[in-house]
């Protein structure tokens, strides 16, 4: 029994019209779900990163305005330097909450000791001021380039800490991007 011509063209293009459908469904999905990953990927370790690269120098930005402060001679210049060095530990401050609030736990952990750290590098910051509204130099000098410098340090290891954390993260969602896109 033979079929009409018109019926067995009919019944071809119908099974390659669904055929084709499901394909053209199957790969928007797949782009749509890859286009969810890589949306993630830089919502978070990406964004993450550059909170902790800009806490970074934050911390960078604060020297000058220290050292600065300890090796001027007048006064004006002095409170010019204070009242900068407040400002930007303001900003790090700030850089410090953004990087808080879209952490993961691993680096909340390393933020909650980063702030004691923090305060005692501040602390002996006022103390700086202090010496320096005293007319004493040379001890505020001293502070700064053994305990102030050492305190700086470990600020900025434990942020490298974070970094190194974030990057991790990093590789593993583009490890996983790049697995779902061989799977698309």
């Amino acid at each position: 029994m033979r079929l009409p011509i018109k019926l067995k063209l009919a019944a071809t293009f119908t099974i390659l019209t669904a055929v084709a459908g499901f394909v053209a469904w199957l790969g928007i999905s797949g782009l749509g779900s890859l286009n969810t990953t890589l949306g993630d990927l830089i919502q978070g370790p990406v964004t993450r990163i550059q909170d902790a690269d800009e806490l970074r120098m934050a911390v960078i930005d604060i020297l000058p305005f220290e050292k600065n402060m300890i090796m001027s001679g007048n006064s004006e210049e002095v409170r010019k330097n204070e009242e900068e060095l407040i400002k930007h530990r303001t900003l790090f401050l700030k850089r410090f909450g953004s990087l808080q609030n879209i952490a993961t736990d691993d680096v909340r952990q390393k933020l909650a000791v980063l702030t004691p750290t923090w305060v005692r590098w501040t602390s002996l910051q006022d103390r700086m001021r202090e010496l320096v509204d005293q007319n004493n130099q040379a001890e505020a000098k001293a502070l700064s380039l053994h305990e102030a410098r050492d305190v700086k340090n470990d600020i900025l290891r434990q942020i490298e800490e974070i970094n190194h954390i974030e990057n991790q993260a990093m590789n593993q969602a583009r490890t996983d991007a790049t697995a779902q896109y061989d799977r698309a």
